[in-house]
């Protein structure tokens, strides 16, 4: 009975079993933490592409032009990261001021492709405002 006791008592491999119990945590602390980076290179990414269709619709005033430079920018990212609608700007005839906006969104990038069909992406909408050089 003693030698029972001296097995059970004993912590020989303590730290192994610990390190294994904590390895999926860390696991999932890193894919959560990429996926957070992924959207805010996804939130930069389309500030950038707005700001650049913005400078262009500023000179040309051509909303096609503008999207398409918008389009450029955001052709060049990966393909996690989709823009939704075209950029789209808000004018009005009497004011030299406008509003570009454009709306992209974000898949889970950790999730194989089959697993997130049904799970919806992260929206998101940016906007630059600014004026017209006439």
């Amino acid at each position: 009975m003693d030698r029972w006791k001296k097995h059970i008592h004993n912590e020989k491999g303590s730290a192994s079993i610990e390190f294994l119990g904590m390895v999926p945590l860390l696991l999932l602390l890193f894919v959560m933490s990429w996926q957070f980076l992924i959207v805010g290179y996804a939130l930069i990414v389309t500030h950038s592409a707005v700001n650049e269709g913005a400078k262009v619709y500023a000179v040309t005033e051509n909303p096609l032009e503008a999207s398409a430079k918008a389009h450029d920018v955001m052709s060049k990212v990966g393909a996690s990261i989709r823009q939704t609608v075209p950029l789209t700007v808000n004018y009005s005839g009497g004011s030299p001021d406008f509003t570009a906006v454009l709306q992209t969104e974000v898949e889970l990038v950790f999730l194989p492709a089959d697993m997130r069909k049904g799970l919806p992406a992260i929206p998101i909408k940016q906007e630059a405002t600014s004026r017209v050089i006439q």
